[in-house]
C-alpha cells in the first residue's frame, strides 16, 4: 500500500478515536512505528493538526475535524458492520441506544433490504433480566458522566448484601459480562459485576476521577488483569485447535510430537488459569506454576472422592 493510502487510513483512525498510541497505529496500518512520524508530517502539511501527548498513556490526537469526505464503505466493511450489529442485537451486550441506531443508519445508507441478513442467536445468557441489566448500565453511565457518588447495595458472590458508597469510574465488557471499576469510599478501588447489583441511588455529592486512572489497567484484550504468577506452561494432548487462538500475552506453542504440544502463555489472572486447564481435563498436564499443579491435583482428588462415594 502506498504512502498516500496509509496517510488517509491513519487520518480515518484518528478521526474515530480520541487518542491512539504510535505502536497501535503502526499495527493497524501494518507498517513500522517510525513511519507514523512521517505520516503525521504529511498530514500536517495538508492542513491537519495532530497533537502528540507524551507519557505512558499518551499518543496521537487529531485536533481539528477533517476536510476530506469519508470514503464509501467497501463490501467487506459493510459485512463487518452487519456482524457487529448482529452480535450486539443477539447477545446481552449493552450498547448505547444512540450507538446502535448510528450503526443501523450507516448500514441503511449502504445496503438494500435484499442484502440485510437475519440474526442468529446462540449461547447462554445471564440470569438477570436484560431490562434490569440495561437499567443498571444506563444509571451508571449517567453517574459517571455527572461524576456523582452512588449508594450501592451489592451481593458479593454468595455472601450477604453489602451497602457501600462508591465513586463510579468506568465500565468495561469482558466475555459478555459488564463490569464497573469504582472507588469504594474510605477503602480502595474495586471491580464489580453489574448483574450482582441489587439497588442503586445517586447522591448529590460529586467526586473527581484520579488523573492517572486508566481502565485498561483493569482489563485488556485477554481479560481482567490481576497481579500474580500468571505464566502458564503446559503439555496438551490433541486439542490442536488451541493453536488457532491467542489466549494471552507472550504465547508460544511448540509441537512435541504427533499427539502433544507445549503451550507457554501469560494469562490474565489465576482464575483464568484454573478455568483454562480444568476445561481441558486429562488432556492437559500443567508444568508450571507449582501452585497450579497442586490446585489441579487437589481438584482431581476431590472429584475422585465424589465419584467413588456415588459408586458405594
Amino acid at each position: 500500500m502506498n504512502k498516500t493510502a496509509l496517510c488517509l487510513q491513519m487520518l480515518q483512525i484518528l478521526k474515530s478515536r480520541r487518542l491512539v498510541k504510535k505502536e497501535e497505529l503502526a499495527t493497524l496500518l501494518e507498517t513500522n512505528p517510525r513511519n507514523i512520524v512521517e505520516f503525521r508530517k504529511e498530514l500536517e502539511t495538508a492542513g491537519y493538526v495532530i497533537e502528540y501527548v507524551p507519557g505512558p498513556h499518551g499518543g496521537y490526537r487529531l485536533e481539528e475535524k477533517g476536510l476530506l469526505r469519508v470514503p464509501d464503505l467497501t463490501n467487506e466493511e459493510i459485512s463487518a458492520l452487519q456482524e457487529v450489529l448482529a452480535y450486539v442485537s443477539s447477545k446481552d451486550v449493552l450498547l448505547r441506544k444512540e450507538a446502535q441506531r448510528a450503526l443501523e443508519k450507516v448500514l441503511s445508507s449502504s445496503i438494500t433490504n435484499e442484502e440485510k441478513g437475519d440474526i442468529y442467536q446462540s449461547g447462554t445468557r445471564l440470569s438477570i433480566s436484560p431490562s434490569l441489566l440495561q437499567k443498571h448500565y444506563d444509571f451508571l453511565r449517567e453517574a459517571i458522566s455527572r461524576h456523582k457518588r452512588v449508594r450501592l447495595s451489592y451481593r458479593p458472590k454468595n455472601k450477604e448484601i453489602r451497602q457501600w458508597i462508591i465513586h463510579p469510574y468506568g465500565l468495561f465488557l469482558y466475555r459478555d459480562m459488564w463490569y464497573l471499576v469504582a472507588y469504594r469510599q474510605h477503602d480502595h478501588e474495586v471491580t464489580l459485576k453489574l448483574n450482582r447489583i441489587v439497588e442503586m441511588e445517586m447522591t448529590d455529592l460529586s467526586y473527581s476521577v484520579p488523573k492517572d486512572f486508566d481502565i485498561s489497567h483493569y482489563a485488556n484484550a485477554y481479560g481482567i488483569e490481576i497481579k500474580g504468577e500468571n505464566h502458564l506452561v503446559a503439555e496438551i494432548k490433541g486439542r490442536y485447535y488451541l493453536s488457532e487462538y491467542i489466549y494471552g500475552k507472550n504465547q508460544k506453542i511448540t509441537v512435541l510430537d504427533d499427539e502433544r504440544m507445549r503451550l507457554e502463555v501469560d494469562l490474565a489472572n489465576e482464575m483464568a488459569m484454573k478455568s483454562f486447564v480444568l476445561t481441558l481435563g486429562s488432556d492437559c498436564k500443567v508444568i508450571s506454576p507449582s501452585w497450579l499443579v497442586d490446585h489441579v491435583r487437589k481438584q482431581a482428588e476431590e472429584m475422585q472422592k465424589i465419584y467413588e462415594g456415588k459408586e458405594k
